[in-house]
């Protein structure tokens, strides 16, 4: 049980290493739509919603050509490509949601 817990934090370390490098971008590009929903609030959510799905999909696109031969780093921790990128753009599209919600509950 110790050893499959060990091996999924490593498996995360290695997922969160590979984060890191569009991390400041994507948090640049929330922030962003934070101030905009805070200023022009929910009419605004359409727009913001879909810019956010847009530039996620940007930023795999030239994340991907950028770190095309650095995945084998990645897949020899038992990381794919797909795995690495569904959980980090899952992860940071709820990231922005939950944002956005907390941003509207405080507005």
């Amino acid at each position: 049980m110790l050893a499959v817990l060990i091996r999924f934090l490593k498996k995360m370390n290695v997922v969160f290493v590979f984060y890191l490098s569009f991390f400041l971008l994507s948090s640049v590009i929330s922030l962003g739509c934070l101030f905009l929903y805070w200023i022009f609030g929910i009419k605004t959510f359409f727009i913001l919603f879909w810019f956010k799905v847009f530039s996620l999909f940007l930023i795999y696109y030239f994340v991907n050509i950028r770190k095309e031969n650095e995945y084998y780093y990645y897949l020899n921790f038992g990381v794919s490509k797909t795995v690495l990128w569904s959980v980090l753009l899952i992860f940071d599209f709820i990231l922005f949601l939950v944002t956005i919600i907390l941003v509207h509950n405080y507005r």
